[in-house]
């Protein structure tokens, strides 16, 4: 008798930092905010793309995040034209079990 056994490969993404809160800034500044994101698992996996709510957030990010490493999901935030409490969401997609994750830049122009 042989028995067919099935392996599904499950990739572990974690992000260390979903929310960053940029505090008090004044209108018009910029800051670079960086989200770390490890791969826990023996395989690479890749990011397929980063989405940001608004054209105030730039993102540059790599292709692939390597066995056992991190990489910095890095956004560039432009406070322009903003004024008061603000929140931008960043949603990250990528080869793993979850599909996309939820990243959050929050803070207060004055």
């Amino acid at each position: 008798m042989h028995y067919l056994i099935f392996f599904i490969s499950i990739l572990f993404v974690e992000v260390v930092n979903p929310k960053i809160d940029l505090g008090l800034i004044k209108e018009g500044a910029k800051r670079k905010v960086e989200f770390k994101v490890k791969n826990r698992s023996d395989k690479p996996i890749k990011i397929y793309s980063v989405s940001t709510s608004c054209s105030c957030t730039a993102p540059s990010y790599p292709s692939t995040i390597p066995p056992k490493s991190s990489v910095d999901i890095v956004i560039d935030f432009d406070s322009k034209g903003i004024k008061g409490s603000f929140e931008r969401n960043i949603v990250l997609v990528m080869q793993d079990s979850i599909k996309y994750h939820r990243l959050q830049i929050v803070g207060k122009v004055e």
